[in-house]
């Protein structure tokens, strides 16, 4: 068996899961997965190809991208050569996520010369402004991340980055931007005309939940410090482990792409479709990009597999019986609290896989691993796992509600609802899955430690499972399972007030009036879809709003 970066093992060997998942190995020996794959048949997920012939480069990726590795290289010393400090990353969803990984993971110990990585992945204008300042154009690269090179936010972000590089530097501006996309998009086309620094094209048959291992996460690791090579070679070496034909499930239990996907689709098929995903301190991040593959990939047709990000530690008879557990594990971090965790849930005899490196670089194999097991999972659960089919939905409506301001000169009126609405929801809905908080806000420490308290007030008095995410970026991410995923969740939208009207160079309309759409938008296609949904002002004070919340999540 090839050597990955990263062992992968099944603490609960038996339990509940034990003959599903045996079951699904056996399928996926028998039905030639792993070969068929390598064929590139699109008949693994569906009888049309459209979307899956043309999105399966994600396979080779860590071979088809070796090549520029020295390009990488030769880029990142010339922007440490020319003074940069930091590199600011304007995307959404895959195309931002794995590079926030990268960062937290390296960031307190990226090579000396490394720069400075920021992620942008909001329209919130506080959030905006927040970054601009911390990121002044004289000693700061801002890469520009969109694989269609047509994404709404992004085009925003680089209207709004560019014209403060133009005020700030005049001619000197396009020196400060860098356009990552694929060929002949309309952004490569635009910054080959305007001068940018680099333009750097992607491999077009990559979608962008699978492009971690492409341009979209090289280039900000690159510049982080990081040696492009070592990065590819541990997706190397998953890959050629995870191309191993298999001749029994034990073969297959020892393929980690085949084990996880098996894993994943033997809860699925058994109720078990909430995914825990627990993590050790730098990769708390993999969560949340984890969240976006399997959500966006599976949640569709009613069918899906749900990713639970950063939920707070509960005793196990609180969890109900549709979970299984993922945890993450790196050396040098603390593990005690996830080592306890896993304990509790094996004795228990809970179902739960531990993933393990020795090192942060191996976390190139975890995202392949991840990736192949997602597609193995999409295959045994008959998903096609490379659209995103409802995505679209929010995008019309949050067009039409601009196109309303735009003629009008205001938003349409919406009701808000109070902060004890939630306790009427959930009476109302006492076997609900799980609930999403969805925040339309900047990034506060305090913010999030007082939604971390709901969530466990929310786990401890109802057994409900939560997801937590900051929106637009779960619009590219969750934003598909809650529209097309399995019925029953609740939603919960937390809106900022009191935000200046931030304008977009070349748009009529502002980053407030965007991010008030979007969630506006958002509200209206989960409403469409069946989904109830309530919009939370947060207020002067979002700490109060959030602990009010919880109050009214602890009464019956």
């Amino acid at each position: 068996m090839t050597a990955t970066p990263f062992t992968l093992r099944f603490p609960a060997s038996g339990g509940p899961l034990a003959e599903a998942f045996e079951a699904a190995l056996d399928e996926l020996v028998e039905g030639r997965f792993v070969e068929r794959l390598a064929r590139r048949e699109h008949g693994l997920w569906s009888d049309d190809p459209r979307e899956i012939t043309d999105r399966l480069g994600w396979v080779d990726a860590p071979e088809t991208l070796a090549p520029d590795v020295d390009d990488l290289r030769q880029a990142a010393e010339r922007a440490r050569e020319d003074g940069f400090r930091r590199a600011v990353v304007l995307g959404m969803g895959g195309s931002s996520l794995g590079a926030e990984t990268l960062a937290r993971a390296f960031g307190a110990t990226s090579a000396d010369g490394g720069l400075d990585l920021l992620v942008l992945d909001s329209t919130v204008p506080s959030w905006v402004s927040a970054v601009a300042a911390a990121a002044p154009p004289a000693d700061s690269l801002y890469l520009v991340a969109s694989k269609s090179g047509t994404t709404l936010e992004v085009a925003c972000l680089q209207a709004f980055f560019r014209q403060r590089a133009a005020e700030a530097l005049d001619a000197k501006a396009a020196s400060r931007l860098v356009a990552i996309t694929d060929p002949d998009t309309r952004l490569a086309r635009e910054a080959t005309e305007q001068g940018y620094r680099e333009v750097l094209l992607n491999p077009a048959d990559v979608g962008g939940r699978y492009s971690v291992l492409t341009k979209f996460g090289l280039v900000p690791a690159t510049l982080l410090g990081l040696d492009p090579g070592e990065l590819l070679a541990g997706g190397r070496a998953t890959r050629d482990a995870c191309a191993e034909v298999p001749s029994s499930a034990d073969e297959a239990r020892r393929n980690p792409g085949l084990a996880l996907g098996a894993f994943l689709a033997a809860g699925a098929r058994r109720g078990r479709w909430l995914t825990t995903l627990l993590a050790t301190e730098r990769l708390d991040a993999l969560e949340l990009w984890t969240e976006q593959l399997v959500a966006e990939s599976t949640g569709k047709g009613g069918a899906g597999i749900l990713p639970i990000a950063g939920e707070p530690a509960a005793p196990v008879e609180r969890y109900r019986d549709d979970r299984l557990f993922l945890a993450f594990l790196l050396a040098g971090d603390d593990p005690s609290d996830v080592l306890a965790r896993v304990d509790a849930l094996t004795a228990a005899g809970l179902p739960v896989a531990v993933l393990e490196l020795s090192d942060p670089a191996g976390l190139a194999g975890v995202f392949y691993a991840l990736e192949h097991a997602t597609a193995v999972a999409s295959h045994l659960l008959g998903i096609h796992p490379f659209d995103q089919p409802d995505v679209q939905a929010a995008k019309t409506r949050s067009g039409e509600v601009l196109e309303a301001l735009q003629k009008s000169g205001s938003l349409p009126e919406t009701r808000g609802h109070g902060p004890e609405a939630l306790g009427t929801l959930l009476r109302d809905h006492p076997d609900a899955p799980y609930l999403a908080l969805m925040a339309y806000a900047k990034a506060e420490p305090a913010l999030e430690a007082a939604v971390s308290r709901l969530r466990r007030a929310l786990l401890e008095r109802h057994g409900l499972a939560t997801t937590f995410g900051y929106a637009p970026r779960l619009l590219h991410s969750t934003g598909q399972l809650h529209k097309g995923g399995p019925p029953g969740g609740l939603f919960v939208q937390l809106l900022a007030t009191g935000e200046e009207p931030l304008p977009i160079p070349g748009r009529s309309y502002t980053f407030r009036d965007l991010y008030q759409a979007q969630a506006l938008g958002d509200a209206q296609a989960l409403q469409e879809a069946g989904r109830p949904v309530l919009r939370v002002s947060l207020g002067p004070d979002p700490v109060t709003t959030v602990e009010e919340l919880a109050l009214a999540a602890q009464q019956r």
